[in-house]
């Protein structure tokens, strides 16, 4: 059984390739052409983790699968590594608008995976002093 999951995910949208505006009268936008974006993030066990790597408590969620979807429809699709980093690369050749206006980002929580592979280890959740 697969949950959907939107969370907060601090992404890093990368511009990578070329883009040309096509020569069209001044009434219609410009077109990209082979425009190539790569979206990163890092999935981390905790909704209140923070990104600059100084929050040492909260471990990284590893081999998470991540879904780039845009207007409802699953674009693609990635797993996180032992870091808990993702990335993944747009190629539909969409503009900058489109994509952050109508995308979002799914981190996929399955139950088989959040039991045998925990984000907490027990001894990080009892500590004694």
């Amino acid at each position: 059984m697969t949950m959907k999951s939107s969370i907060l995910i601090p992404l890093l949208v990368i511009f990578v390739g070329t883009q040309a505006e096509a020569q069209l009268p001044p009434l219609l936008p410009p077109v990209s052409v082979g425009t190539l974006f790569s979206i990163s993030g890092i999935v981390s066990c905790s909704v209140n983790a923070s990104v600059n790597g100084s929050n040492i408590l909260t471990p990284p969620f590893r081999n998470a699968s991540v879904e780039l979807s845009c207007g409802g429809n699953v674009i693609a699709t990635a797993t996180t590594n032992e870091s808990g980093v993702f990335v993944i690369l747009d190629r539909r050749g969409a503009m900058l608008s489109t994509l952050l206006s109508t995308c979002k980002v799914n981190v996929l929580l399955h139950r088989s995976r959040l039991v045998t592979q925990p984000c907490l280890q027990p001894s990080r959740l009892l500590k004694r002093h």
